[in-house]
């Protein structure tokens, strides 16, 4: 962020005068009636032995992302399908803020839900054979589970990068920071914790944020135990931008340790998801039969 952003935002926190906490930061957030959207596309009911949904959040104008995406690891849930002797569907939503709310009507038998985005790519074998307790959780579905990729910093600032959803006025969410929250880009619920943030999602609406940070703070009411995922099965961005870290989409073009990455967010071609699914299956083809 430019220095005199900084400079700027700590100006307004002074103004505020005694440091609030986030409940009380959350609560002058509240509305009795959701901003989300309505589906302008709604799919099809599951299926009855469906036990997994992924959900993939796009818009209209990403048809390329959608289609790579039903090229590569959306078609390769097979495996673990297989593996786990699961029917896996992924569903792809257009112009959705509110499929958290709608899905357990839509798939009420569903066990495990993934809600990922169209510029992430996931590594089904890795993702659902390592990170997620698949098996415990088909078994328990209306047992809490919530898990996903941390925030990568200790301490999220309210306004972490300008034009950002974290971009909100002081008027509007009084404190410095926000709560840890786990990403949206893979984000997963068994049932039974769904229709709980779904319960008391209808108790309390925001006016201030969207899909990760408020289930993440929606458990934290709740007091939901978070599975954090370990940082050593996930990469931040595939994309390669200026005074940026040395991308991550550089080194899969080199092989470098690209067979321990599960989750890649932030490959926002569908271009950067074509090449990077080619490096992520040759690192992982054994005997011509595992992808």
């Amino acid at each position: 962020m430019h220095p005199d952003l900084i400079l700027d935002r700590l100006k307004q926190e002074l103004t505020l005068g005694k440091v609030k906490s986030h409940e009380e930061c959350f609560d002058a957030t509240k509305s009795q009636e959701t901003a989300w959207e309505k589906w302008k596309m709604q799919p099809s009911p599951c299926d009855k032995n469906v036990d997994v949904v992924i959900l993939v959040k796009s818009s209209i104008d990403r048809n390329g992302n959608r289609r790579i995406i039903r090229k590569t690891w959306a078609r390769k849930v097979k495996v673990e399908t297989e593996t786990f002797k699961l029917f896996i569907r992924p569903i792809f939503l257009i112009g959705v803020l509110n499929s958290d709310d709608q899905l357990p009507k839509f798939c009420p038998g569903v066990s495990l839900i993934l809600l990922s985005d169209d510029d992430a790519v996931i590594v089904p074998w890795l993702f659902f054979g390592q990170l997620v307790p698949v098996t415990k959780i088909v078994q328990n579905p209306n047992e809490n589970y919530f898990g996903g990729v941390p925030f990568f910093m200790s301490l999220v600032p309210r306004t972490f990068k300008l034009g950002s959803r974290a971009e909100i006025p002081v008027t509007s969410f009084p404190c410095s920071t926000m709560p840890i929250y786990l990403q949206g880009f893979a984000m997963v619920f068994s049932m039974g914790t769904l229709k709980r943030l779904v319960e008391e999602m209808h108790k309390y609406y925001s006016i201030a944020f969207s899909d990760d940070v408020y289930l993440s703070w929606l458990a934290y009411r709740l007091k939901i135990n978070v599975d954090e995922y370990s940082t050593d099965l996930f990469e931040g961005s595939c994309l390669v931008e200026e005074n940026q870290h040395p991308s991550v989409y550089e080194k899969h073009a080199k092989n470098d340790r690209v067979e321990s990455v599960a989750v890649v967010h932030q490959c926002d071609t569908a271009e950067l998801q074509k090449d990077l699914w080619i490096r992520l299956c040759e690192s992982f083809i054994v005997n011509n039969t595992l992808i």
